[in-house]
């Protein structure tokens, strides 16, 4: 199989698919996601989950500064694992996390 990896400076996807070859009948090869979890960079804040549509990063950098008083800087935030009900207890998600800590 094949795994994917769209990467951004501050919000990444991670796919992980599988892709057919062509058969007989069909020129087109076909692919199926199997599991994929979405991760960005957030400021540090106990009090707010980060917004449904990702800011940009110069925008959680501001506002990161603005809140914290030792300024850190954006951690990883994980806001979607998820895997295709039919692909469950193959260790798909354990794998994407584990990919995940590496960006």
């Amino acid at each position: 199989g094949d795994t994917a990896l769209l990467r951004c400076p501050d919000h990444n996807f991670l796919i992980l698919e599988t892709t057919t070859s062509t058969t007989t009948t069909s020129t087109t090869p076909t692919s199926k996601i199997h599991a994929l979890v979405e991760i960005s960079r957030e400021p540090v804040d106990a009090e707010r989950n980060p917004p449904p549509i990702p800011l940009p990063l110069w925008y959680k950098q501001l506002y990161a500064h603005a809140r914290s008083s030792n300024c850190q800087p954006p951690n990883g935030w994980v806001s979607n694992l998820l895997v295709d009900p039919r692909s469950r207890g193959r260790g798909y998600g354990k794998l994407l996390m584990l990919a995940a800590e590496g960006i």
